[in-house]
């Protein structure tokens, strides 16, 4: 799958999950609203039982000594045939002075209209006005002279049946956890989907990096076997040239000599990346490695005035001692050519990890492309050597990583 193809799909996914999060919010929505009118509907039937309460005196006859038994009877009866469990009347300190039901409720405060649910449903809460309780003429007159009449005197109290609503509550939050978990399992599926699609694209990338370096190594074998044979023989012939000769004429074969030895790196370079690798492991001390591989490069080092400092612990490592050797003479030659004059390149070995850091100079290399065949930022240079490094690392199962910031450091972990 291609980069763009992925890229489709990675927005495609991000608008799924956007999908699947207004699809839950639409139902909490829905589910909310479904909830507020059922309730809603629950509390105008209380507030329409104690409407039919306060019409009539039935809250003055609801407290008639004469008339309250049976009154009561009547609310209780009527009450079996409707929603309303119990009708209430309280004074103003909340004092119960009527329950045709018989249940009982926790003190609350009364100073408003309200609806609030109980263990027992919803209870509707209602002020009752003086003149509901029949205060006749003086009551009248007493209108004329202040507003007490419109002081609740007592308050009614509906406390309805609220089973339904929690059967419908009960299923609304049941369906509404089936839609978020269905939309999590669409988004997890997508997920999965969209990383399924990066590990084929990169899978594929890999492939097609190996093909191609594959065909590069069998080029470059074949064309090191053509050049190994007659380089070595011209390198023969000019290094007894030399020998033999005098003045000018010694001084162009030395320096021909030092070209064809450059070239039978760049050969054998080609050799290396071509041929197929074998491991022979045993156990060896990476520190030490180090410090051999150092010494070998003292020449170079000293030309630059470029220390090569080596820290850290000198643990075992089961590895080819041979090929190990060759991936630090390869990182310290880079980091020592690389460094400025007078640098320090710094090796730090633990048991974990070895890291290889250095200040650079000159154009700074593209960390993705480190590593790939040919790709060098040097002058001179085939570009084969960290691509080596990278095969027998990879051999060996351990992995190599590259940062580039106020340093450039090299880093392989084991």
């Amino acid at each position: 799958m291609t980069d763009t193809a992925a890229k489709k799909l990675k927005n495609l996914l991000i608008a799924v999950l956007v999908l699947n999060l207004l699809v839950i919010f639409a139902q909490i929505y829905n589910t909310a609203a479904t909830l507020k009118s059922a309730k809603n509907s629950l509390a105008l039937t209380g507030f329409a039982a104690l409407t039919t309460f306060e019409g009539g005196r039935r809250a003055m006859m609801a407290l008639d000594p004469e008339f309250a038994p049976r009154f009561k009877t009547f609310l209780r009866e009527s009450s079996e045939t409707s929603a309303v469990r119990s009708i209430y009347l309280f004074d103003k300190d909340g004092n119960v002075l009527l329950n045709t039901g018989d249940i009982e409720l926790p003190k609350f405060p009364l100073n408003r209209k309200m609806v609030f649910q109980t263990a027992g449903g919803i209870m509707v809460i209602k002020p009752i006005k003086p003149h509901h309780f029949g205060m006749g003429m003086g009551m009248g007159r007493m209108r004329m002279e202040n507003d007490d009449w419109k002081t609740p005197i007592a308050y009614g109290g509906a406390l309805v049946d609220d089973t339904n609503l929690k059967n419908l509550r009960a299923s609304q939050y049941s369906f509404l956890g089936g839609v978020v978990l269905l939309q999590i399992l669409l988004g997890v599926v997508f997920f999965y989907s969209f990383r399924l699609s990066r590990q084929h694209s990169e899978q594929t990338r890999q492939l097609e990096l190996a093909e191609r370096e594959a065909e590069m190594g069998r080029m470059s074998l074949v064309m090191a076997h053509e050049l190994k044979n007659p380089l070595s023989s011209v390198k023969g012939l000019m290094e007894f040239s030399a020998k033999k000769s005098e003045g000018t004429a010694k001084d162009i074969a030395v320096r021909c000599v030092e070209e064809l030895s450059r070239l039978d790196r760049i050969v054998n370079d080609f050799l290396t990346y071509g041929r197929d690798m074998t491991l022979e492991k045993s156990d060896i001390s990476l520190m030490e490695l180090a410090k051999r591989t150092a010494e070998l490069l003292q020449t170079d080092a000293e030309a630059k005035e470029v220390i090569i400092n080596i820290t850290g612990e000198n643990v075992p490592l089961h590895a080819d001692g041979a090929k190990m050797m060759q991936v630090l003479f390869n990182l310290l030659l880079n980091a020592v050519q690389a460094s400025p004059a007078g640098g320090t390149v710094s090796v730090i070995v633990t048991e974990e990890s070895l890291s290889v850091s250095n200040i650079m100079t000159g154009q700074l290399p593209d960390v993705e492309k480190i590593g790939t065949p040919f790709y060098t930022t040097k002058t001179v240079g085939t570009g084969l050597g960290i691509a080596i490094v990278r095969r027998i690392l990879a051999l060996h199962g351990f992995r190599f990583e590259i940062h580039a910031d106020n340093k450039f450091t090299v880093e392989i972990t084991f």
